[in-house]
């Protein structure tokens, strides 16, 4: 129009070329509209599972390439339930994480997290739906709301991604591996009492409360609540337990074998 209001003449198949070859034709940038997020309570639930919290990082390795991690606490006792390292992490992978934790730990009655695509993408929120655990989406830009894993990020990177130079992705997750160990069963937290997370509420599959029980006679484990058959039970590694003739008395050391050793079941 201002072409032709200044006397000028041209073709509109020709301007349209030139537009094109200007590249003025792109597409415009419209921001990403989410659906009304109401704001959730941040209360630490009085039991486990009840609430899991998500968030990823990101970093890059000594060569530039960049990774990300997965991080998921359960908020009723900050145990750091796994952290997925990876260079990319889309949502079929944080769906074969969460199903991997649900598997060892039991199912959480809800999932804290934020708004990013790979936690609101279709495929995630339906597996949500099919395994009815309910998506507690905090507000965007609302970190505050999901506090408790953004201080752990902030204890994770201190003492972690910025603690050290990493060649590759898997000597970060050998380091984190071994920083989950201490930060779950050693470090003192202190609003935990100044106690770890799994002495201040332990999972139910510990040595204190399991299912198994030492046979006096043979040395091994046995269960008296599950039936080994049962595929669809979660499977559980039993560490080895050894009899020191020692501690029995004479008749049942007549019953032990010549070589004493312990048997290990794989439930």
């Amino acid at each position: 129009m201002g072409l032709r209001l200044d006397g000028q003449c041209i073709n509109h198949k020709r301007l349209h070329r030139v537009y094109c070859a200007m590249k003025l034709n792109l597409p415009r940038r419209t921001k990403r509209r989410l659906p009304t997020r109401i704001r959730q309570p941040l209360v630490a639930p009085a039991g486990l599972n009840q609430i899991w919290a998500l968030d990823f990082m990101a970093d890059a390795l000594y060569g530039g390439r960049a990774f990300r991690t997965l991080n998921l606490i359960d908020e009723g006792n900050r145990q750091v339930l796994g952290i997925e390292v990876a260079h990319s992490i889309p949502s079929l992978r944080v769906i074969r994480v969460m199903e991997q934790l649900i598997e060892l730990h039991g199912k959480p009655r809800a999932l804290r997290l934020d708004n990013g695509p790979e936690l609101t993408a279709i495929v995630f929120t339906e597996w949500c739906t099919s395994r009815g655990i309910e998506a507690q989406f905090i507000q965007p830009g609302k970190l505050d709301q999901n506090a408790f894993i953004e201080r752990f990020n902030k204890t994770y990177r201190d003492e972690v991604l910025d603690a050290y130079v990493f060649e590759t992705v898997e000597q970060v997750r050998e380091i984190t591996e071994t920083w989950l160990h201490e930060y779950n069963e050693e470090r003192p937290h202190d609003s935990l009492g100044r106690v770890p997370p799994l002495m201040f509420m332990p999972r139910p599959l510990t040595a204190l409360e399991s299912s198994f029980k030492l046979c006096p006679w043979r040395g091994s484990l046995r269960s008296h609540s599950k039936d080994f058959s049962d595929t669809s039970a979660p499977r559980t590694f039993v560490v080895t337990a050894i009899i020191f003739p020692s501690t029995l008395s004479s008749a049942q050391q007549m019953h032990l074998p010549q070589k004493h050793s312990a048997h290990c079941h794989d439930t």
